[in-house]
């Protein structure tokens, strides 16, 4: 599976329009049940984490059958203004684009791009693409931005076994 953004910098501010591309590939038509693609942030560190779709997409197996899968996809929204992303000591605000595969043997295959939703007035693109060059961290009103190879180990795949019982992705 391949999911890329738009913006190669995965920067974003609130109001933009972010498009997510995907492309499937060695996995049989035959096998494949169904497949989300979401937008959404989640938190990390002390405390409850959480989690929040802001845009999802589903096709169903006959929708999957119809169209194949050996085109490129894709899907657009709106970003909205808020949650911003950020990185702090205590919690962290993440956003990313999550596609999952469902398979008919009851695995799944998940992918995330993570992306950045940045406010305009705090760092410009600018800035953070020309630090990012260099692989530092650019670190600017409590905002931290990773350099792209830091981004990249985040984007991640794996493959899980569905849960037994019923299933919320239904």
């Amino acid at each position: 599976m391949n999911l890329t953004l738009c913006r190669e910098d995965g920067l974003y501010h609130p109001g933009e329009v972010l498009t997510a591309c995907w492309r499937i590939s060695r996995v049989p038509l035959e096998r494949v049940q169904g497949l989300e693609v979401s937008v959404m942030w989640y938190t990390e560190g002390k405390g409850d984490e959480d989690f929040h779709v802001h845009h999802f997409h589903r096709q169903g197996e006959n929708q999957i059958r119809r169209s194949g899968l050996s085109d490129a996809r894709s899907t657009h929204c709106k970003l909205p203004e808020t949650p911003l992303s950020y990185q702090g000591k205590l919690i962290s605000v993440r956003w990313c684009v999550r596609m999952r595969l469902f398979l008919t043997n009851g695995r799944e295959i998940v992918t995330e791009q993570p992306f950045y939703l940045i406010h305009p007035n705090l760092v410009s693109r600018t800035e953070i693409s020309a630090k990012n060059l260099t692989g530092s961290t650019v670190t600017k009103n409590h905002l931290s931005i990773q350099s792209e190879a830091e981004m990249n180990t985040r984007s991640r795949q794996r493959i899980t076994r569905q849960p037994s019982g019923p299933s919320s992705a239904t």
